[in-house]
């Protein structure tokens, strides 16, 4: 198996940060804009499945 230069993890660090960054952003906004306490707290989502 060959050796990971620090050039390679450089570049898996900062396309790992840039991930999270956008998914935490794309999250965070999701949670504001489209109303997931309404969405997820509606009659539909709150019945008992049949056993």
């Amino acid at each position: 198996m060959k050796k990971v230069t620090a050039l390679q993890m450089n570049f898996i660090w900062k396309v790992c940060a840039a991930h999270f960054i956008a998914y935490f952003t794309a999250g965070i906004l999701a949670l504001f804009f489209l109303d997931y306490k309404t969405h997820f707290s509606s009659a539909n989502n709150t019945k008992k499945r049949k056993a």
